[in-house]
């Protein structure tokens, strides 16, 4: 995130690419990540922590530019958040 966010596009995405590979394809696990992961094998070490997804989660909002509020309030994240709004009333 903080490659993408200082002018460094292409280090940014070669490190998401790497951390969505670990996490979903060598760990088989995108929705409840285990932290940490080992730096050498991008296999799981412990622990079961779900907010570490969030990383790559962000990204489309880092590469579109905006903060969290202004990228909730368009596209697939307000759509999802008003299907959940009406699904609770």
């Amino acid at each position: 995130m903080t490659f993408l966010s200082h002018d460094r596009r292409d280090t940014g995405l070669e490190i998401s690419r790497r951390l969505y590979e670990a996490i979903a394809i060598k760990s088989r696990s995108p929705w409840n990540q285990r932290c940490p992961l080992n730096g050498e094998t991008g296999l799981l070490q412990w622990g079961d922590d779900y907010y570490s997804i969030l990383v790559i989660w962000a990204v489309p909002m880092v590469l579109a530019g905006k903060s969290v509020g202004e990228f909730t309030q368009t596209g697939l994240v307000k759509s999802m958040m008003s299907a959940a709004a009406k699904e609770g009333s």
